[in-house]
């Protein structure tokens, strides 16, 4: 059974790379007014952090298969927006790569 499970998050990978984030993924927060980024921070795929500005502070979780922004407690007017700025570990992406089933074409 738990071979099944990581042959199928395996083939999601393959069909839809640009829908999941690997394992040790970096994200970026941007909290923004309009199209002005206010503050950011950067966090590890599936985390959460909380940052103090002068005058007020904020916090997000972001989301451990996208980077997406949620749970967050913004101030009022502001919105969060979550990307991912760099790939997970190499060598976990080596591993999901040679795990995968290798198919003639």
């Amino acid at each position: 059974m738990q071979l099944s499970s990581a042959l199928a998050a395996i083939a999601a990978l393959a069909l839809f790379p640009e829908a999941t984030v690997a394992a040790g993924a970096k994200c970026r927060v941007d909290l923004k007014h309009g199209q002005a980024v206010v503050s950011s921070f950067e966090v590890l795929a599936g985390s959460r952090k909380t940052v103090k500005e002068e005058g007020f502070s904020w916090t997000c979780s972001t989301e451990r298969d996208t980077c997406n922004a949620v749970s967050c407690i913004l101030p009022k007017g502001l919105t969060a927006v979550g990307v991912q700025i760099s790939s997970g570990k190499a060598k976990d992406r080596a591993a999901a790569e040679s795990a995968a089933p290798k198919v003639a074409a």
